[in-house]
């Protein structure tokens, strides 16, 4: 349902409103968004990188779709985010036992992207991320994450 059209207007917005965060999460089309934030998990960026630039390359990746960042998901490896000058990981919080991953991408996004306009920062944006998809794993089906659960498990690490 995402065509050109709606994501050039996103670009259009992103460009016209640089305040406002605006984030997309595209599993099988990453490649054809740009001037917004992109998240994917590695397969799909790693996925969009070749069939944009015919290799994995994140730099030159996030550089052709005009992103302000790239923010890719690893699981239980934390998050990699990619800017103009510089990566760094945000790690992820240890869960021993997930009981079920759906929504995890889905619960990283709305945490970073909370994050990312309280604070700025985009590592510390999905360190945030990374802590609200360890609660979400926790529960069957997709899971949410309440201000307290939230809370109780950034002070219990």
């Amino acid at each position: 349902m995402v065509t050109a059209a709606v994501r050039g207007a996103l670009g259009r917005l992103a460009a016209a409103h640089p305040r406002i965060v605006f984030w997309a999460d595209s599993r099988l089309r990453s490649e054809l968004f740009r001037g917004v934030i992109v998240k994917g998990n590695q397969a799909e960026i790693d996925g969009a990188s070749t069939r944009a630039l015919g290799r994995v390359d994140y730099f030159e990746f996030r550089r052709h779709v005009a992103a302000p960042l790239l923010a890719i998901t690893a699981g239980g490896h934390g998050a990699l985010i990619v800017e103009a000058d510089r990566q760094a990981w945000a790690r992820a919080r240890s869960v021993a036992r997930p009981v079920d991953i759906c929504g995890a991408g889905d619960a990283f996004s709305a945490g970073a992207v909370l994050a990312l306009k309280a604070t700025g920062d985009p590592v510390a944006a999905a360190s945030f991320g990374n802590l609200v998809a360890s609660i979400t794993i926790m529960k069957k089906g997709t899971g949410t994450a309440s201000p307290h659960e939230v809370v109780g498990r950034s002070l219990s690490e």
